[in-house]
Parts: structure tokens; C-alpha cells; sequence
């Protein structure tokens, strides 16, 4: 009798017991909630008194099965009946005995028939004979050398005699093949940031029958793996999962816990490996933007200890910073300048980090008769025809007069107009790709285009020798050009949210950066697929 519960998967779970003869049932599976009373006979003959185990089981691992109000009510056989008694285990080619017993001594010779649910398995007589005046005889168990390798197989004894009820009993057999076992595990994980990850178990040759292995986590209560995996016949490999329970557990608190994960098939195939679970305290930023600008990354950052963490500031066009607040005390106020952006070194605690901006009016001086040179106009021209210009959300004064370029939209100049110095078009409907012209830009410094459908950057990257920032992040890329490694000032690039696949090799002349961000690409980094964060 018991009560249970589950969530919307039901199917999932399943109810198990073991009897301490070891006579395994499952009780339920894909129950809905409900209190429910099971009858079984599966454990008649075998002796009630010892360690009786119940678990769940869950096919997808998240705990959403409960069984509580367990009772367990034992009816002890009454009149006459027999009980089985043989070893728990055994290996192929071995020869073992077993007993029966009669309860009462019978009053005359008699004949008990015996019979195994894998005769294929067990070599053992059909009948043995209990005499006067005895209650019990034994009975030879021999063990089939086979050759195929099948794992552990559970057979059943069932002796029966006539006006006596039937007992039965239930042992593993063991295979003595040659093969050897190996399981793989993660290295490492974290308990803040881990809860599934992947093992693999194999074996040194394919198997001949659906083949059950054993899984024992050296700790339950820090990584769940399940009671057993099998290799299908034919196969060599199969997948497990390892469930990390993330509660505050101290042992999982504590800086390094060795946990070790046991694959077996019966006595005598084994192999184990173990995963260093570590502990990665967490604080948290909070980062906040007021209008006329944005703060990359934004809202609730969660940081390591010790760790790291750089945030860029991003002014709209016509506009620059005003204030910088960390933990709500006005960074100028501390003797400090105001930059594009601002870094937490060696992070100890949480902390809170807002910005405001304020109109730029020093940005272009149109009074000034010179004028940007001809090759950066027309490199201006072929970014706004490459990009679809004419839907561009804003496109206020471009392809204007010669002399007017500083005061199309997102272009800004050297206080002398003679040179486009930053390039602001972000999140402005750009589609296409960046002009090989762009590369024309010699004094530019400052360049973002980032929330809008360009798909390519040019080759031609190696006159930009100014530029120190790049924000191109939530775009199409899919990849970047080598030359990229010829920017030898650049400091600061935010390439977030892409379609990147790999890094130019020339990114290890970058000798001047110091911040990059690579979140939401699909990186493959250390022999996997990386989709949130490097």
C-alpha cells in the first residue's frame, strides 16, 4: 500500500522493490496520482525476514515522482509448503548445490519437481527426493560455459510437490567471456552550473545479447547516475546520464569532491572513472542603462569568484557619457574619468552598475570649411548602397553634398572635420555585407553596427590601424576574416549573438585587446559545442 504522486509526465516513473532473497518486481509504472494497493505472489516461499529495498526510477531525471505512506504487509504461509535455498550468484561452468525444504516434514518419501525458467542456462535434475524422517534434499546446479557474452542472467528455481504449496528462489549467473569494460565520465563539473551531463560506458567487443551493466555513484546524494544502462545487441557503447543534485549539501560546498562512477556486470567485470565536482561561488552585477544609450551586458550578470568582468558602454549617436554610478557612487566623484567602458577586476562580492548619457555637441563642427577626404566619402556610399540604405530606420542627411558628410546620421568626425572617426549605425536596419571601402576609414576609432543583418565583414581590414573598439554583435556572421589580426589597436570587440563557428588564428596579433565577447555564437570549443559564453 502507498500513495502516489507525480508531475505531468507520469510515464516517466516507475516504482520498484527488492525482497532481501533479491526478487526484484516493479510495482508501477506510469501511475497517476492516487494511493494504490499492490498483490503480488512473486516472493511465495522466500524468508519475509531481512533488508527490503524500494526506489524510483525516472527516465528523464528530474525528481518529479514521489511514493510516501509506504506499508509493506507480509502474509506468512500457512499449511504445508516448500522453500528454496541457493546461492545468491554464480559463474558459467560452475557447479553449486541447492536445498529443499519442506514444511512440515513429510510423512513418507517425497518426490519434489523441480524446474528452472532458463533451462538453456542450468544443467539440474527434474525431480529430488525428500525422505522419511527429513525435511530436506539437495540438488546438483551446473552452469553452462557458453560463448556468448550476454552479460548477467537471473534464473528462477521453482520446486513444487504435491499438497505442498510451491517455493521458489531466484540467483544471477554470472558470464566468464574475456572482455573488458570501460566507462567515461566528465573530468569536471560545476555544481552552480552543471545539473545533466553525458558517460559513456563500452565494451571491447560487440555483445550478444541486450547487455545490463550496473551503475553505482560513490555518492548518491551529490551525482545520481541509474540503477543500470544496457548495450544492445550488436552494440559496443551506450550513453548514461549523470544527474548533479545542486542543494546545499556542505560536501558539495567545499571547494573539490571527487565523485567515482562504477560500471559492472556481475563478479567479474568492472571499471570505474571519477569527476571532480567543484564549487564555483557566484555574485552577482546588475547593470543599468539610461536613455540614449544601452550598457553591454545588461541586467542580472552572474560572476565567479575572482573572476573578471568588463562592461561596455554604448552611446547613441549624438550623445556621450554622462555619469558612470557603481553601487550607486558617481565614478567621477572618485577622482576617475568616464570610458566606453568598465571593468570589475578580481570580483569579491555583487555589485550594482548604472550609466546616464548626455546630448554631444562638440561631435562635428560644420563651421569648418575642410573636408573628409574623397575616398572616405565614397566609402560612406558604398556602405549605405551595400547595407540597403534607402530602409534604413534612419538615414537623415545621407548622400548629401560633398562638405556635408560629419552630419549624416551616425557619422562622426575629428574636431576638424577632416576625418570619420566613428561610425554609430547600430540597430538602424543595415542588410548585406560591409564594402571592401570600408577599409578607407584610416582615422576611425570607434565602430558600431551591432542588431542589424549584415552577413560578412571585408578582407580589406588592414588600414583601419586607429580602430580600438567594434561592436557587431547580434548579426548574421557566420565567420570573420583573417585580417582581422592586423588591427593591432583594437581593444574592445563585442561579437555576441552570431552565427560563428570558429576564430581566425590571426586573432593571437591582437596583442592590444583585452575584452572580448563570443556569448550566443556556436563556437566548438575543447571538443564540444559552446552555445551560451566562452
Amino acid at each position: 500500500m502507498y500513495t502516489w504522486n507525480t508531475d505531468n509526465y507520469e510515464y516517466e516513473g516507475s516504482f520498484h522493490a527488492i525482497s532481501p532473497s533479491g526478487t526484484e518486481i516493479i510495482i508501477a509504472s506510469g501511475s497517476l496520482n492516487g494511493s494504490y494497493t499492490i498483490f503480488s505472489e512473486t516472493f511465495n516461499g522466500e524468508f519475509a525476514k531481512g533488508f527490503w529495498r524500494f526506489w524510483i526510477e525516472d527516465s528523464y531525471g528530474d525528481g518529479g515522482h514521489q511514493a510516501t505512506n509506504i506499508f509493506l504487509n507480509i502474509t506468512i504461509m500457512s499449511g504445508s509448503y516448500i522453500v528454496v535455498t541457493i546461492p545468491e550468484s554464480a559463474i558459467e561452468g560452475e557447479n553449486l548445490t541447492g536445498i529443499v525444504t519442506a514444511i512440515p516434514s513429510p510423512e513418507t518419501d517425497m518426490i519434489v519437481n523441480l524446474s528452472s525458467s532458463n533451462p538453456s542456462q542450468i544443467s539440474m535434475p527434474s525431480t529430488t527426493i525428500i525422505s522419511l524422517g527429513n525435511n530436506t534434499a539437495l540438488f546438483n546446479l551446473s552452469f553452462i560455459d557458453d560463448i556468448f557474452l550476454c552479460g548477467t542472467l537471473t534464473t528462477t528455481i521453482v520446486a513444487s510437490a504435491l499438497n505442498y504449496s510451491s517455493g521458489s528462489n531466484t540467483l544471477r549467473v554470472d558470464e566468464n567471456e574475456n572482455a573488458i569494460l570501460k566507462i567515461v565520465v566528465p573530468e569536471i563539473a560545476t555544481k552552480e552550473y552543471d545539473k545533466k551531463l553525458q558517460g559513456q560506458i563500452t565494451v571491447s567487443k560487440p555483445v550478444d545479447c541486450d547487455y545490463e551493466i550496473s551503475l553505482v555513484s560513490s555518492d548518491n546524494s551529490i551525482i545520481t547516475v541509474p540503477k543500470t544502462a544496457t548495450i544492445f545487441s550488436e552494440m559496443t557503447v551506450v550513453n548514461f546520464t549523470l544527474i548533479i543534485n545542486n542543494d546545499d549539501d556542505e560536501s558539495v560546498n567545499s571547494s573539490s569532491t571527487n565523485i567515482t562512477i562504477t560500471a559492472s556486470v556481475g563478479r567479474n567485470l568492472s571499471a570505474s572513472d571519477t569527476i571532480n565536482l567543484i564549487s564555483v561561488k557566484l555574485f552577482k552585477i546588475y547593470s543599468f542603462a539610461g536613455e540614449h544609450g544601452s550598457i553591454f551586458p545588461s541586467g542580472e550578470i552572474s560572476v565567479g569568484l575572482e573572476q573578471d568582468r568588463v562592461f561596455a558602454i554604448i552611446p547613441d549617436y549624438n550623445y556621450e557619457i554622462d555619469e558612470i554610478d557603481i553601487d550607486g557612487i558617481p565614478y567621477s566623484s572618485l577622482g576617475y574619468g568616464v570610458f566606453p567602458f568598465f571593468s570589475f577586476f578580481n570580483n569579491l562580492e555583487s555589485h550594482t552598475i548604472s550609466v546616464t548619457f548626455k546630448p554631444q555637441f562638440y561631435s562635428n563642427n560644420n563651421d569648418l570649411q575642410s573636408m573628409i577626404p574623397d575616398r572616405e566619402r565614397q566609402a560612406l556610399i558604398d556602405l549605405y548602397n551595400s547595407t540597403n540604405g534607402d530602409n534604413w530606420k534612419n538615414n537623415n542627411a545621407w548622400l548629401g553634398d560633398p562638405g556635408t558628410e560629419c552630419s549624416w546620421y551616425g557619422i562622426s568626425c575629428n574636431d576638424t572635420n577632416s576625418h570619420v572617426t566613428r561610425i554609430e549605425l547600430g540597430d538602424n536596419g543595415l542588410q548585406g555585407n560591409i564594402p571592401a571601402s570600408f577599409n578607407n576609414f584610416t582615422k576611425i576609432l570607434e565602430v558600431y553596427l551591432h542588431s542589424n543583418q549584415l552577413t560578412s565583414l571585408p578582407s580589406e581590414l588592414d588600414n583601419l590601424t586607429s580602430l580600438w573598439f567594434l561592436s557587431i554583435y547580434s548579426n548574421q556572421l557566420t565567420s570573420l576574416p583573417s585580417e582581422i589580426g592586423s588591427l593591432n589597436q583594437l581593444q574592445f570587440i563585442i561579437l555576441s549573438n552570431n552565427k560563428l563557428s570558429s576564430l581566425p588564428e590571426s586573432f593571437a596579433n591582437l596583442i592590444q585587446l583585452h575584452t572580448l565577447y563570443l556569448d550566443s555564437n556556436q563556437l566548438t570549443i575543447w571538443g564540444r559545442e559552446r552555445q551560451k559564453g566562452v
